[in-house]
């Protein structure tokens, strides 16, 4: 079952890989940059501020501190585990997709840190802000 996902996941990653063209890749490099999020962050720390106290807001971030620590390690037992590649160094599929951005990334790109740590963060955020903001 699990190889069922696997070439399921194949094919949607090439479908949507071929939909594109070199126009766009600068935003998709920009949207999946970490740095790009930072100022989203740093409104969440303060509105965590605003609604906490600084107290508060130092504890939440040190909570984020450690869930992003664990979310990255546990990542990386899970990439090492089922070392799956990512696109670019996957030999059977090279040469159907348009290769964006593969230097200087881990060969094993299954699961995705950079996923895990936003979720990580978003629900945590999410759960402290609730009764302050419906949205």
């Amino acid at each position: 079952m699990i190889q069922d996902y696997f070439d399921w996941d194949v094919q949607i990653f090439l479908y949507f890989n071929n939909l594109g063209n070199e126009k766009w890749d600068w935003f998709w490099l920009l949207v999946t940059d970490k740095k790009t999020w930072i100022p989203l962050y740093v409104i969440f720390l303060i509105l965590l501020y605003v609604k906490l106290g600084w107290k508060k807001t130092l504890l939440a971030g040190v909570c984020i501190a450690l869930m992003i620590a664990c979310a990255d390690q546990f990542t990386n037992i899970l990439k090492n585990s089922f070392q799956r590649f990512r696109p670019c160094y996957t030999e059977s599929i090279q040469g159907l997709f348009r290769p964006i951005d593969c230097e200087g990334r881990g060969r094993y790109g299954f699961t995705s840190a950079h996923a895990s740590n936003h979720m990580a963060i978003a629900i945590f955020i999410g759960i402290l802000l609730r009764r302050h903001y419906k949205w």
